[in-house]
């Protein structure tokens, strides 16, 4: 039995593979692809067994099988000594802090450690808008919520420096900030957002309507710019491979740099980003553990690649 189960694995790992990267994405799909490095490595444990069996018919199916899904994921393993923040002109960090999270102070703690000018925080109830307030507006006077109690989509920017220009707009009922960050003599345009998870055909539909709103208001943007926010998505499905081509963003990820959920290492997956545009080079890009929310908080540190004002 546990033969002809090995088999129909091995017939199955090549057409699951060639699906997961050449297939056009339906919703289904979109969410078997977002755990395709947990498939991966399955994958090649499986490799490495059949290796050992001497299976190497099958075992070379397993690692082709496995290369093909590696070939779309950004590099899985920090070794890069750029992925940690270093000293720049610019640190943004972004927070999903959890709704239902009702350990306010070490979430808190973690924003406050990472030193950022600007910090972004998502599923902003009413209760956390006032520990965020109560406990940041010393460091950070420059702030902006919209705090929502029936959802898991309220959201908040809190800045060291002056915000110009603040706009809230919607994709549907979820809300977007934008404006301007006036730092060190430079204007920094910024939207902050949250998408739906794709956990059904219509909230599937909903994020890429979302993404594709963002991409509009980024479209030709002058200066440097920075898209931040939880896009229920992973880097290498194609509603990321697409936005980023829309906007001609960057994205700050250096390593897979997984933050779902914060609890399960195993499972984790890159939901949450910092792009940014040409204007800023971004000198690393890390997560940050510690948050007692589902999410790994971001932290990316940037320099401007010039010193004129833009815009």
């Amino acid at each position: 039995m546990f033969r002809k189960l090995e088999k129909v694995l091995v017939i199955l790992l090549l057409p699951l593979a060639a699906i997961l990267c050449f297939a056009p994405e339906y919703w289904v799909v979109s969410l078997v692809k977002a755990m395709a490095m947990q498939i991966m490595i399955a994958i090649l444990c499986f490799s490495f067994i059949w290796i050992v069996k001497r299976q190497f018919k099958y075992a070379s199916i397993g690692l082709i099988s496995g290369l093909m899904l590696y070939s779309m994921m950004p590099p899985i393993f920090n070794l890069d000594p750029d992925c940690v923040p270093a000293n720049g002109e610019l640190r943004i960090a972004h927070f999903n802090v959890f709704k239902f999270n009702e350990n306010y102070e070490a979430t808190i703690t973690a924003a406050k450690q990472t030193e950022a000018d600007f910090i972004s925080f998502q599923e902003v109830n009413q209760k956390w808008e006032d520990e965020l307030t109560a406990n940041l507006c010393d460091e950070y006077p420059y702030s902006l919520s919209i705090p929502l109690e029936s959802c898991c989509f309220g959201i908040a920017v809190f800045s060291k420096h002056p915000l110009t220009d603040l706009e809230t707009f919607y994709s549907g009922s979820l809300p977007n900030i934008r404006g301007n960050m006036l730092i060190h003599g430079r204007k920094v345009h910024f939207i902050t957002s949250h998408t739906s998870a794709p956990t059904s055909y219509n909230r599937y539909m909903q994020r890429n309507q979302h993404l594709n709103l963002l991409a509009s208001r980024l479209h030709n943007v002058p200066g440097p710019t920075l898209a931040i926010g939880d896009y229920n998505s992973v880097p290498w499905d194609s509603a990321i491979t697409s936005f980023k081509k829309a906007t001609l963003l960057i994205d700050s990820r250096k390593t897979l740099t997984p933050t779902y959920p914060a609890y399960l290492k195993i499972a984790q997956i890159p939901l949450d980003y910092i792009f940014h545009s040409k204007e800023l080079i971004c000198l690393g890009f890390t997560s940050i553990e510690g948050t007692s929310s589902d999410h790994l908080g971001i932290l990316g540190t940037y320099m401007f690649t010039a010193h004129k004002d833009e815009g």
